[in-house]
């Protein structure tokens, strides 16, 4: 994701610590990975007896993920979130690091968030891991934390769990450099002891784990 490889190691390390949290048990379930890149997130899953579908609306990922040695129970697709389309087949949905690069506004969040709801079996869980922001540290999406909340209730998501990862004033030096690894680790770990220390404030990203199954407001 950055320049900093060690950096990286420790943010993978993060993430699917959330994610085998969040949804510890998906052996013989059906995982959707939206915007799953060259697919580390899909093998890690797939690893843990889930059947995963890989979709990334770059052909070059896609072709390197597929190159990878991968365990089985993995299919790849070229697609974007904008372009998913299979109603009720996905036990769960996972985005990273997708919806606030590939929405510009809200209606396009919406768009997106209609598309992975209708994927969902009804009770379904959606996990996001994303760089939610308004302001300076936006990435396309400039929307603040509680409205884009409020639009995945709005599409029929209810709200389980909202964490913030990555305290951004370690991350912005951490990630673009390549610091020797063990500055690299201590920077990180203790931005996460600030970001704990703090309340869960400052988060780079957002962590949410949401459900499935209300009657969409819009």
């Amino acid at each position: 994701m950055w320049r900093n490889a060690v950096f990286n190691d420790c943010c993978h390390r993060r993430q699917v610590g959330i994610i085998d949290e969040w949804i510890p048990e998906v052996r013989g379930k059906r995982i959707l990975d939206v915007g799953c890149g060259t697919g580390r997130i899909s093998r890690h899953l797939a690893a843990k007896g889930a059947s995963v579908t890989g979709a990334d609306f770059s052909g070059k990922s896609i072709a390197i993920a597929r190159a990878a040695d991968s365990p089985p129970g993995i299919q790849y697709e070229c697609r974007s979130v904008f372009e998913i389309d299979a109603p009720g087949t996905a036990d769960h949905v996972l985005c990273i690091g997708v919806l606030a690069v590939a929405c510009r506004e809200e209606r396009d969040l919406i768009q997106a968030l209609t598309n992975l709801s209708r994927c969902l079996k009804p009770g379904g869980k959606l996990l996001l891991i994303e760089p939610i922001h308004a302001g300076f540290l936006h990435r396309v999406l400039d929307l603040r934390l509680e409205d884009f909340l409020e639009v995945m209730r709005g599409c029929g998501f209810a709200v389980e769990d909202c964490r913030q990862i990555l305290f951004w004033p370690a991350r912005l030096p951490l990630s673009e450099i390549s610091w020797p690894p063990f500055l690299s680790r201590l920077g990180f770990y203790a931005g996460e002891w600030m970001l704990d220390l703090l309340g869960g404030k400052m988060g780079d990203y957002k962590a949410i784990l949401a459900s499935h199954g209300q009657i969409p407001r819009r």
